[in-house]
């Protein structure tokens, strides 16, 4: 686990914010409900 955990949260940093560009097509309410959508799925 030594680098590994350090190097996968560096990268989900560095891509962060193309995806938050990629879903500024969408409105709050969208993405709101996808969120809760794939949330209950994956608490399924």
């Amino acid at each position: 686990m030594g680098i590994a955990a350090p190097l996968v949260s560096n990268i989900g940093w560095g891509v962060l914010p193309l995806y938050w560009r990629a879903l500024s097509s969408m409105n709050a309410i969208s993405v709101l409900a996808y969120r809760l959508v794939a949330t209950l799925a994956d608490m399924a």
